[in-house]
C-alpha cells in the first residue's frame, strides 16, 4: 500500500511538473529569464519537501499547488489572447422605432430608413432583417424628413442605425419622448485586415487610438469621441500623443474621400477611420486600439484610481470640480472628466487634450511596479474595453519587455489646432450645416515633423 502510495504520489507530481513547463513555455507575456527563475523556484521547493518529508500527503498537496500555478498562467496567457485576437467584422446596431401609440413589432406596410450615405452605390439595407426587407422601404436622406413622414402617418416606423437616434431627436427635440424602440438588432460588417506589424521592441511604430462611449460589444461601429495618435520610439523610450479634435473637416479615407468630420469616419468602420489619419499625416499606422469609455470606470476602479493632470479649472453641470494641475479621480470620475466638454474652454480641443492626460495616467499607473504583475489579471476587465490588431506575439512581447526592465518613457504632446466653421458634411443632410473644424495647416506641419522625428530609428553604429 505504502508502495503504491508512493507511487501515486510521484506520477503526480511528474504530471504536475510536465503541466507547468508547458504553461511557462507557452506564456509569452513573461520574460523567459522570469519563466526559468519561476521553475528553478518551484523545483527547489519540491526538492526540500521530498527530502524533508516522507508523507504522501505533502507530495499530493505540492502537485495540487504546482497544477493551480500551472492553470493560472494558462489562464493569465488565454486572457492576453482574448484582448489580441481581434475580431474579424464590426457590427452595425440598428434600431426600428414607432410612435408611442403604435408598438407593434413587426412592420406593416410602410418602413422609413436612414442611415450612413454610401457612395459606393452599395444598397444601404443590404444584411437587414428579412422580415423588414418583405415590406416597402422608402429610404431618406434628411432626418428631418423622416421624421415628419413618421408623425404625419406616410410611413409606420423608422428603421435606422442606432447612431443617427440623437441626430434625428436634434432636428425633433420631443422625438425620443414621441416614440419608442420595438426592436434592435445587430448587423455584421467583415473587417479587412490593416495591420502594418513591425518588431516592437526595436522599430519605432505608430498607433491610432480610437474613443468610443457605447453600451455593448466594443465592436460595433460608432463615431469616434476620440481620435489620438501615439508615435512610439522603442529605442530612445519615446512616447509623443497627438490629439486630433473630433470635428475636424477632412477628406474621408472611403467614401470617395468626401468631406466629413473625422468623428463620422468611424461609422463607415476602423479601416475607414484610420486610412482618413493616414491621409492626414502622411503615415502609414500600424496599430489601431478601439477604447470603450464606458469600460474605463472598472479599469481605473481596479488600479485604485489615477492621478489625471486638468489644464483647466472647471466645475460639471453634476458639480463635479477639477482644478488645473493633478487631479485624484475614481472610474466615474475619470469618465467625466473624459466626457466632459461644455464645461472648458476650447471645448472639444480641450476635451481631446484631457484625453490625452487620462489615457497617460492610465498607461503609468499600469506600468508601474505595484501594477505592471497585475496586467494578466487586467485582462478580463480589457477584453471588454479593448479592440485592437495586435497580435498576440505583438502584445506579449510589449508586455514581457515591461516587466523586464525598468524603463522610463518620456511623453510629448501636441493637439491639431485649427478653426471653427459651419459645412455641410458627406454622412448627414446636404441640407443643412454643420460645426466642423478646419486644420490649422501650420500646426499640422509642425506635428508630422514631430512624427517623423519619433518615428526616425537610430541608425546602428
Amino acid at each position: 500500500m505504502n508502495k503504491n502510495s508512493n507511487r501515486i504520489g510521484t506520477i503526480l507530481l511528474s504530471v504536475a511538473f510536465v503541466l507547468l513547463g508547458y504553461a511557462l513555455l507557452v506564456m509569452r507575456f513573461i520574460p523567459v529569464t522570469y519563466r526559468l527563475i519561476i521553475l528553478l523556484i518551484t523545483v527547489v521547493v519540491a526538492m526540500i519537501v521530498l527530502i524533508v518529508t516522507k508523507k504522501q500527503i505533502w507530495r499530493y498537496t505540492l502537485a495540487a499547488s504546482i497544477v493551480v500555478v500551472a492553470l493560472g498562467v494558462f489562464f493569465s496567457q488565454f486572457m492576453v489572447n482574448n484582448i489580441s485576437s481581434g475580431k474579424e467584422y464590426e457590427l452595425v446596431e440598428y434600431v426600428y422605432l414607432r410612435l408611442k401609440d403604435n408598438k407593434t413589432v413587426e412592420p406593416t406596410d410602410k418602413v422609413g430608413f436612414y442611415g450612413v450615405r454610401l457612395h459606393d452605390g452599395e444598397d444601404e439595407t443590404s444584411g437587414v432583417k428579412p422580415e423588414y426587407l418583405d415590406h416597402e422601404i422608402i429610404e431618406y436622406a434628411d432626418a428631418l424628413e423622416l421624421a415628419d413622414a413618421l408623425y404625419d402617418g406616410v410611413i409606420d416606423g423608422i428603421l435606422t442605425q442606432s447612431s443617427f437616434v440623437a441626430d434625428i431627436a436634434f432636428l425633433k427635440p420631443d422625438f425620443e419622448m414621441d416614440t419608442v424602440v420595438v426592436d434592435q438588432f445587430n448587423i455584421t460588417e467583415q473587417r479587412q485586415s490593416i495591420v502594418k506589424d513591425v518588431d516592437v521592441t526595436n522599430e519605432p511604430f505608430l498607433v491610432y487610438v480610437s474613443g468610443i462611449d457605447v453600451f455593448g460589444d466594443v465592436v460595433t461601429r460608432s463615431r469616434s469621441d476620440m481620435n489620438m495618435l501615439l508615435a512610439v520610439n522603442p529605442q530612445t523610450h519615446e512616447i509623443l500623443t497627438v490629439s486630433i479634435p473630433r470635428d475636424s473637416y477632412l477628406p474621408l479615407g472611403c467614401e470617395g474621400g468626401e468631406m466629413d468630420k473625422l468623428t463620422h469616419a468611424g461609422l463607415y468602420g476602423i479601416s475607414c477611420s484610420v486610412k482618413t489619419m493616414e491621409n492626414l499625416i502622411g503615415h502609414d499606422i500600424n496599430y489601431y486600439i478601439r477604447l470603450n469609455f464606458t469600460g474605463l470606470v472598472d479599469i481605473v476602479d481596479a488600479l485604485g484610481g489615477v492621478d489625471v493632470v486638468s489644464h483647466y479649472d472647471f466645475t460639471t453641470d453634476g458639480g463635479l470640480s477639477f482644478k488645473v494641475g493633478k487631479n485624484h479621480v475614481n472610474g466615474e470620475e475619470a469618465l467625466i472628466f473624459a466626457r466632459e466638454r461644455s464645461n472648458i474652454d476650447y471645448g472639444d480641443v480641450s476635451r481631446g487634450i484631457h484625453h490625452q492626460e487620462l489615457i497617460k495616467a492610465i498607461f503609468q499607473k499600469l506600468i508601474s511596479p505595484e501594477n505592471i504583475s497585475k496586467l494578466p489579471q487586467m485582462t478580463v476587465l480589457l477584453q471588454n474595453t479593448v479592440d485592437t490588431n495586435l497580435s498576440t506575439e505583438t502584445l506579449s512581447t510589449l508586455i514581457a519587455r515591461q516587466i523586464s526592465g525598468d524603463t522610463v518613457w518620456s511623453f510629448k504632446e501636441n493637439n491639431l489646432k485649427g478653426s471653427g466653421d459651419m459645412q455641410p458634411v458627406h454622412t448627414l443632410s446636404s441640407e443643412y450645416m454643420y460645426y466642423v473644424y478646419w486644420p490649422d495647416s501650420e500646426s499640422l506641419n509642425e506635428i508630422k515633423q514631430q512624427i517623423t522625428a519619433i518615428m526616425t530609428p537610430l541608425l546602428e553604429e
